[in-house]
C-alpha cells in the first residue's frame, strides 16, 4: 500500500472517530439546571396534599360548569403502586405531588380541548413515551430528571424527578425553540392552584361558541406573580414591570 493511501486512510478513520465523538457529545448536551437548591427547598416545604386537591376540585367543577369536554376525556386514576410500576424502567421516581395527580386522574384521553390554559394533562403512559423522545433528540437537551406532564406544540410544563423519594418539585417550562428553560411555578400544588384562581377571577374563560378558552393575559400575569413570587411568568405581557 502507498504512502499516499496510508494518509488517506488514516484520515477517513480519523474523521469518523471526531463524527462519532461530536453525535456522542450532542446527546450527552443537557440544558443548563434553571431550579435551585432553595426553590426546591421550598416547593417540599410548601407541599399540602389538601391544597392539592382542593385545586383539581376546583379545576373539574370548572370544566363541568363550562360543559368542556374534559370532564368526558379525564381518565380514571391509578394506585400509586400501579404509578411506581411504570417507572421502573426510568432512572428516577415520581414526586408525591404526582402520584397524587395521577392517583386522581390519569390525564386525559385525546381531545382538542386543554386541561388548564391551553395545556394538555398527559397520561402517565404518555408522560414517560414523551421523556423518552425528548431525551433522545439531541437538539433539545432535555435533562434526566424532567418529567413533562402538561404539553401543546412544542411547549412543556416539566416536574423534577429524583432517584429519591420527594414529596415537590418546582414547575420548569420549556418551549422547543428556546435556548434555555425557566422555573414558572413554585410547585405543581401551586401550578394547579394558580389555574383555579385564573378560572374563579375570570382570568380565563369560556368561550362556548369557539369552544376555546379566552384569556386576559394581565390579569394571568398578576394572579401568578401572587401566587408564585419566585418565578417567572413564562409568556411576554406588554406594558408590564413584571
Amino acid at each position: 500500500m502507498s504512502k499516499t493511501k496510508t494518509v488517506i486512510i488514516r484520515t477517513i478513520i480519523v474523521t469518523i472517530v471526531l463524527i462519532l465523538a461530536g453525535l456522542g457529545a450532542c446527546a450527552a448536551f443537557e440544558l443548563p439546571d434553571p431550579i435551585s437548591v432553595e426553590q426546591r427547598a421550598r416547593a417540599e416545604a410548601t407541599f399540602d396534599a389538601q391544597a392539592l386537591d382542593a385545586a383539581l376540585t376546583d379545576i373539574s367543577r370548572w370544566h363541568h360548569d363550562n360543559q368542556t369536554q374534559i370532564a368526558a376525556a379525564l381518565q380514571p386514576g391509578l394506585e400509586e403502586a400501579v404509578v411506581q410500576e411504570k417507572f421502573a424502567t426510568l432512572p428516577c421516581r415520581p414526586t408525591e405531588e404526582l402520584v397524587q395527580l395521577w392517583g386522581w386522574h390519569n390525564g386525559t384521553r385525546d381531545t382538542a380541548q386543554p386541561f388548564i390554559w391551553y395545556h394538555n394533562f398527559l397520561p402517565v403512559e404518555q408522560v414517560i413515551t414523551e421523556y423518552e423522545a425528548l431525551r433522545a433528540n439531541p437538539r433539545l437537551g432535555w435533562r434526566e430528571n424532567w418529567l413533562p406532564v402538561f404539553e401543546f406544540e412544542g411547549e412543556w410544563y416539566f416536574v423534577e424527578c429524583d432517584d429519591r423519594p420527594r414529596t415537590a418539585s418546582p414547575v420548569g417550562y420549556f418551549f422547543q425553540e428556546d435556548t434555555e428553560a425557566i422555573v414558572a411555578y413554585t410547585s405543581l400544588t401551586k401550578m394547579l392552584e394558580t389555574s383555579a384562581a385564573w378560572f374563579k377571577k375570570r382570568a380565563v374563560t369560556w368561550d362556548a361558541r369557539q369552544e376555546a378558552m379566552q384569556e386576559d393575559l394581565k390579569r394571568l400575569l398578576e394572579i401568578h406573580q401572587d401566587l408564585n413570587e419566585d418565578a417567572r411568568f413564562p409568556y411576554h405581557v406588554e406594558n408590564s414591570d413584571k
